[in-house]
């Protein structure tokens, strides 16, 4: 077979059949291979991998959501700071509730009028609204000033109206051996003392922080003494090193359930916390620290949606400072509500008592509204949670003071009998 196939490629395979032919050409086909198991590459698909378009994309986007995280950093640190605000506010409130009553400050025969001394136990004759702050009184710029007398400093108050004309009365109390506490004093007690400072190296931050003290020197150092410190001070500590920034006074007005009534009266008794309260006297501003305005409206059930009411012939700009209150700042709201027990009260209103109450302010709106009537001045909307208002009262108004971040509030009755328990 060898042989003649050898010949037959010899002859030129002139000599094969065409059975022969067919037969060797289906020995020789070689199996193409599939398709499926071995795709042909396509030119197109040449170069796998991805394109610069898709990499713009791909950094647009995840730079917006890096924006977005970067956006979120200061409104945590804002939270932050304002959840320590309230933490501290909290702390400060229930402390000086306990010095009120270690202190006795409740007791009417101490009140003191901030200017000359004399006794202020008969503006609470009728157990009308008083304000008790001495470290404003006892400010050395402030001594013997008649503003330091009313509350808030700057009024605004209605001359066309009797009622509106008298302020809430604020008041001082006595030292050790003077009749109104010294600003040294009043200092010592109306501010919060738990607010430590630390003293950090700034080498080695890592290192443990240690208390800062004030010496009998005049010196601020920390405590205790090191062997690496540079310039230890001499002397004694003498007390903790305080930042100071929180301060507080006490609101004292009528209880809700003592309106008509001829029992034993309570008082609800409300600290004050403010942060960096500004102390000074600047009624010229155009907003001042302490400030009331012509009116507000619209309070009822847990306090409600208010219109806080500009004093009349105020243009916009001022209005708008005039009006400003952050929101969860604390708004005191008071008025004048009848009482027939009452003949001639001092300092309210013929058979009326003066009241107050706190509201926190939930919104705020960002602009002031011109409203031609009834009002025919500038106001601004706000929404404030608190007790119930009575729409009732009588020529209710809003009492603003920056920097309240807290009210602390109890009903109490009082330390000793007076006149305002019949």
């Amino acid at each position: 077979m060898k042989r003649r196939l050898a010949k037959e490629q010899e002859g030129g395979g002139t000599s094969l059949s065409p059975r022969r032919r067919a037969w060797r050409a289906a020995m020789s086909i070689q199996p193409r291979p599939c398709r499926a198991c071995h795709p042909t590459p396509s030119p197109c698909h040449a170069a796998a991998g991805v394109s610069l378009l898709e990499v713009l994309i791909s950094i647009f986007a995840i730079s917006i959501g890096m924006m977005g995280v970067a956006a979120l950093i200061p409104v945590g640190q804002l939270s932050v700071i304002e959840a320590t605000k309230a933490d501290r506010s909290a702390a400060c409130g229930r402390a000086a509730m306990a010095e009120v009553k270690v202190r006795n400050m409740l007791d009417p025969v101490a009140f003191r009028n901030p200017t000359d001394g004399s006794p202020m136990g008969a503006w609470l004759d009728t157990g009308s609204t008083i304000v008790i702050d001495p470290l404003f009184s006892a400010q050395p710029d402030h001594v013997g000033q008649t503003y330091t007398q009313r509350f808030p400093y700057d009024g605004n108050w209605d001359g066309s109206k009797v009622e509106a004309v008298r302020p809430i009365p604020r008041v001082t109390l006595p030292g050790t051996n003077t009749l109104v506490m010294l600003y040294s004093v009043a200092d010592r007690v109306f501010t919060w003392r738990d607010d430590l400072i630390f003293d950090i190296d700034a080498a080695d931050p890592l290192k443990r922080p240690r208390q800062s003290y004030l010496w009998d020197t005049d010196a601020t150092a920390p405590a205790p003494i090191l062997a690496t410190d540079k310039s230890p001070p001499s002397g004694n500590r003498v007390q903790p090193n305080v930042k100071g920034d929180y301060t507080w006074l006490l609101t004292v007005t009528p209880a809700a359930t003592e309106i008509g009534s001829t029992n034993k009266r309570k008082f609800d008794v409300s600290v004050v916390v403010i942060f960096g309260r500004d102390l000074s006297h600047n009624p010229t501003d155009a907003r001042p620290s302490e400030r009331a305005t012509a009116g507000i409206a619209g309070l009822g059930y847990g306090g409600g949606d208010g219109i806080l009411i500009a004093p009349d012939k105020m243009k916009e700009a001022d209005a708008t400072e005039y009006l400003a209150v952050r929101q969860n700042e604390w708004v005191m709201v008071t008025g004048l509500v009848k009482d027939s027990r009452l003949d001639s009260p001092a300092g309210a209103g013929n058979g009326y008592r003066r009241i107050a109450k706190w509201y926190r302010a939930v919104a705020v709106d960002e602009q002031t509204e011109f409203v031609a009537k009834p009002y025919d001045r500038w106001t601004r909307r706000v929404t404030l949670a608190g007790p119930d208002w009575d729409p009732a009262c009588v020529m209710p108004q809003a009492v603003l003071i920056r920097g309240v971040v807290g009210v602390y509030t109890k009903t109490i009755e009082l330390d000793r009998d007076s006149k305002w328990n019949p």
